[in-house]
């Protein structure tokens, strides 16, 4: 972690979880300008971190705390590095000139090296949003010819590609905060005030848009876009698909389909309706169609689940329970199939 001294600034310290066994591990910038700039990652059993700009490493002892030789002059890292395949990857200027901005890679104790200069000669591809998927290493660059488009490599210059050209041409596109869900990466897509969803296998034909099939809003869906999030094998996105304005979607397929969708809402469109709530004795839950293969549960509020049953079949059906024998108070009811994940507040009184 990082700790800060009048005379030494900010360096990188360690903790055994004693007072005195919390120390300095070292002054790698002697001085109280400070030596550690954080954004540490993790590779195998050593710990990469920015130092003034420069890539530095460290095994946990003094002797062990350097910063990683062979760098170019003009190194400035950016505050984005990924570990993969026994090295770290983080995006710095070259040897070329200040502006040539590229991926390089290092297992710290060989000279960095440039992955590839994906912007031939003294332009900047500037890689961001790195994510290991599939045994690959993932990231948008910008190769002067088809502007920021997804890239993948295997940590060679050779297997080091552009995955597809979605935008076809130079016009200025971007790709945020990709995330791996049912064994591929969802990630947004935006060019020309235009935003999608898109989901990749880490080919080009399976890199497409997916959406809900009524879709009929196509601006700025997310506007501040926060990913997606995955619970229970579940992945959720909130965005604005329609005229009801931004919304909690749940993503129900990686595989687009144009009749039925990859995306359905899950806000202001429930899935299952209780009556009455409150209740007394006995709850009728109405389910919606379309949820074949769900499972119905009522949990209380320590996670004991008191009720579950199967449901079958595609129509609208309504469950009529008996909930007398339970105990007065507050329950959770939820419905989770393969197309839908809800969960609402029970009252018995």
């Amino acid at each position: 972690f990082q700790g800060i001294t009048t005379t030494e600034g900010g360096e990188l310290w360690v903790t055994d979880g004693t007072t005195s066994g919390t120390t300095m591990l070292k002054d790698l910038n002697p001085g109280a300008g400070g030596g550690y700039d954080g954004y540490p990652v993790i590779v195998g059993s050593k710990l990469f971190f920015i130092s003034y700009y420069k890539l530095a490493v460290t095994d946990g002892t003094p002797t062990g705390t350097q910063i990683v030789s062979g760098q170019p002059s003009f190194t400035h890292i950016d505050k984005e590095m990924a570990a993969y395949n026994g090295k770290v990857y983080y995006v710095t200027r070259g040897a070329i000139t200040p502006d040539d901005i590229e991926l390089w890679s290092t297992d710290g104790t060989t000279s960095p090296q440039m992955l590839k200069d994906i912007w031939p000669g003294m332009g900047n591809s500037l890689p961001e949003n790195m994510i290991v998927y599939n045994s690959k290493l993932y990231f948008a660059a910008n190769d002067s010819v088809h502007g920021k488009e997804l890239w993948v490599s295997d940590g060679t210059t050779t297997g080091t590609q552009m995955v597809k050209d979605i935008n076809p041409g130079l016009p200025g596109s971007s790709i945020d905060r990709m995330s791996a869900f049912a064994g591929k990466l969802i990630f947004k897509y935006n060019v020309a005030g235009v935003q999608d969803l898109y989901v990749t296998d880490g080919t080009s034909t399976g890199t497409m848009v997916i959406q809900p099939a009524n879709r009929t809003f196509t601006g700025y869906i997310f506007r501040s876009f926060a990913g997606v999030a995955v619970c229970n094998n579940i992945a959720y996105v909130q965005a604005r698909y329609n005229d009801d304005g931004k919304e909690l979607w749940i993503i129900n397929d990686t595989s687009y389909h144009p009749s039925t969708g990859s995306v359905n809402k899950i806000a202001n469109g429930k899935t299952f309706a209780i009556a009455p709530n409150p209740a007394a004795d006995n709850v009728t839950i109405n389910i919606a169609d379309n949820n074949n293969n769900a499972t119905l549960t009522i949990s209380n509020l320590i996670g004991q689940k008191v009720y579950e049953q199967a449901i079958q079949g595609n129509n609208t059906q309504a469950i009529t329970i008996n909930l007398s024998n339970l105990s007065r108070g507050s329950y959770i009811v939820n419905l989770r199939g393969n197309n839908t994940s809800e969960t609402q507040k029970l009252i018995l009184e």
